[in-house]
């Protein structure tokens, strides 16, 4: 299964130089046991061919320690002369990737953080101390090169690993981390709650254990700016009542300055405050770039009353009025939007069915590595079906987003074909102009199918390069099995499910300004066909588009629009983020009318031993099933201006 790359290759202006973009977390599968993606970074690093220089451009909160400590040594081993920019923050394994720069420069008030590596982990005793001592290891292995590139000594390395070190621009130089102080260059940053926002790449602070003092002024509080600029005030007048004299002009002018530098220092303590002890608030996309360009306007404020200029204090503090009062408007409008929200439907599943199905069939990697199971028993059927209240939230994210599971299923019991009826056409004849009993020329409604007969389909999904210790355990079992198997076959059983709607060519159109308003019109095209679409089907892009914001503390997405009537006719619908249609339009779909999910059986095989020093495991799932559609008119495909 292939993974997602984090990273951007492209040509830079200058001749014989290229650039690499690394925003946002490094790999979100670790690199661990793996041996493709690090070969697709190397063959992407060789492709740039014969460049002189590469520069690369680091805003990440850290990741994976392997995929880190195996870009370090790629980039380290590269001919061309290498340039890191921190472009906000480099954290955890993004501060190792960095260590590879010829020359490291940093943004005034950017940041970096070095600690040791850590896991999430679960299984016996035995599996634990393995765990254990790998992370051992890859400290063993960043230490020398934090080393290398600092001149410090492996106690004072190993002091800053264990202390999680948070350090900005000045301490980053000052202990060798990095080589050059870039001035021009500015960093959006601010903490709302347990989230920092550094340059737009959001940083999960929780999973942190000390928090980061923003600002590029030696970590001092405004609160303290603000305390030494009253003592610079009351030094005015004690030299005058010292020295029994009147204060001159020019030092009235000064006192005067510094008390309005004051208040504005005191302004914008009280919002660092708020912002240290609040918890998270919904996000919409235009209130999140709001708050972008307020910390930018908080930290040009912040430095001007710093510097004591005035001018541009007064100009700053005027822009982060504005946006504040600009955020305040937009929350309140946000909020009313959750309290009016529609109702949705959430599909309650049974989870672990997966795990317990493949293993309660005796599934081991050495007695018996090849089951089979009826698929029904794998996806059993949804619980319940709950009408959620009106502040509810629409599900979304990885265990929640697969289409298949929403859409009508029946089980196939050894059958390997199934027999069934396709709605071909619908219309509407006849009229009633007088009174319904005096006439016999009433409306009548025809609807013409054909008679199909179609195969079950067989398809496979392969993991490889599984460590064999997964599978040492039931507990690790189960949580292999129940996490990325699971996502392996529903990936796979959705991709079928898209394919089989697109081949029956559903109707599409393309009607209004944005996507919004194309759904409704969408909504109205079906109705009129007298179906009722519940399901919306969207890509990541889409979602972004239909301003999806994210529920604080929670994996769910709620749905809200800038103006809360225009939306109405979209509250009630099933949304479903789904990356196997990021090559198709949004599509809306009826689900009880669209057609049947015929569920036969999935087979799992394990080929134990074939990987890099035979300790690794491959494994394939195959799958048999069909989503035969019945009424392609009950999908509708949003077509969008090009």
């Amino acid at each position: 299964m292939g993974k997602r790359r984090f990273w951007q290759f492209r040509a830079a202006a200058a001749p014989k130089a290229a650039e690499l973009l690394l925003y946002g977390p490094i790999s979100d599968v670790t690199w661990w046991g793996d041996e493709v993606t690090p070969k697709q970074f190397y063959e992407d690093l060789q492709g740039l061919g014969d460049v002189q220089e590469l520069r690369v451009y680091i805003n990440s909160p850290g990741g994976d320690a392997f995929a880190g400590q195996a870009i370090y040594s790629m980039l380290k081993r590269h001919p061309a002369k290498v340039t890191v920019y921190i472009d906000g923050l480099a954290a955890s394994a993004a501060s190792l990737v960095a260590m590879a720069g010829d020359r490291i420069i940093i943004p005034r008030n950017g940041m970096m953080m070095v600690h040791n590596p850590w896991v999430i982990a679960a299984g016996d005793a035995a599996f634990l101390r393995q765990v254990a001592d790998e992370l051992d290891k890859a400290r063993e292995a960043m230490i020398p090169v934090y080393e290398a590139r600092t001149g410090l000594s492996r106690e004072k390395i190993i002091e800053l690993l264990d202390a999680e070190t948070w350090m900005t621009a000045e301490e980053a130089v000052e202990l060798g981390f990095a080589d050059e102080i870039e001035e021009a260059k500015q960093v959006a940053a601010s903490v709302r709650g347990s989230t920092l926002v550094v340059n737009g790449v959001e940083v999960d602070l929780s999973r942190f254990r000390n928090r980061p003092k923003l600002g590029g002024h030696g970590g001092m509080k405004l609160k303290d700016i603000a305390a030494a600029l009253e003592s610079e005030q009351a030094a005015i007048l004690d030299r005058a009542q010292a020295e029994k004299r009147s204060i001159t002009p020019e030092e009235e002018q000064s006192y005067l300055q510094l008390g309005r530098l004051h208040l504005y220092a005191k302004e914008l303590a009280a919002v660092e405050d708020e912002g240290e002890g609040g918890g998270e608030r919904p996000m919409s996309r235009a209130l999140r770039e709001l708050h972008m360009n307020l910390a930018e306007a908080e930290e040009r404020a912040r430095a001007a009353i710093e510097a004591r200029d005035m001018e541009a204090a007064e100009a700053a503090m005027e822009q982060v009025r504005s946006l504040r009062k600009q955020v305040q408007k937009e929350e309140a409008a946000l909020e009313k939007e959750r309290e009016i929200v529609g109702v949705a439907v959430q599909v309650k599943r049974a989870k672990g069915a997966f795990a317990k199905a493949i293993l309660d069939a005796g599934f081991n990697l050495r007695e018996r590595p090849v089951v089979t199971v009826p698929l029904a028993q794998a996806f059993p059927p949804e619980e319940t079906w709950r009408v959620r209240p009106p502040e509810g939230i629409l599900p979304l994210g990885r265990d929640e987003r697969w289409l298949f599971p929403l859409l009508p299923s029946r089980d196939l019991e050894g059958t390997t074909a199934i027999e069934d009826f396709r709605q071909t056409g619908r219309t509407v004849t006849g009229s009633i102009e007088r009174d319904p009993a005096a006439t016999t020329d009433k409306a009548t409604v025809n609807v013409a199918v054909e008679h199909v007969v179609e195969k079950v389909r067989q398809f496979a999904v392969v993991i490889p390069d599984i460590p064999n210790q997964v599978f040492d355990s039931i507990a690790t079992a189960e949580a292999f099995l129940n996490a990325e198997g699971r996502f392996a076959v529903e990936q796979a059983i959705d991709q079928h499910v898209m394919a089989q709607i697109m081949a029956a060519n559903p109707p599409s159109s393309y009607t209004g300004a944005n996507l919004i308003e194309q759904v409704r019109h969408a909504i109205a095209a079906m109705r009129a066909e007298g179906l009722n679409p519940d399901i919306l089907v969207v890509t990541p892009d889409d979602a972004v588009a239909l301003d999806l914001f994210k529920q604080p503390g929670t994996q769910d997405y709620a749905f809200q629009t800038r103006e809360a009537g225009v939306a109405s006719p979209l509250w009630g619908l099933r949304i479903v983020e789904h990356t196997a249609a990021a090559s198709h339009p949004p599509i809306l779909i009826d689900s009880r009318r669209l057609g049947v999910f015929y569920r036969a059986t999935l087979r799992a095989a394990a080929d134990p031993y074939t990987g890099f020093r035979q300790n690794l495991t491959t494994l394939r799932f195959e799958i048999n099933a069909l989503f035969h559609v019945r009424n392609p008119k009950a999908a509708h495909l949003i077509q969008q201006a090009v």
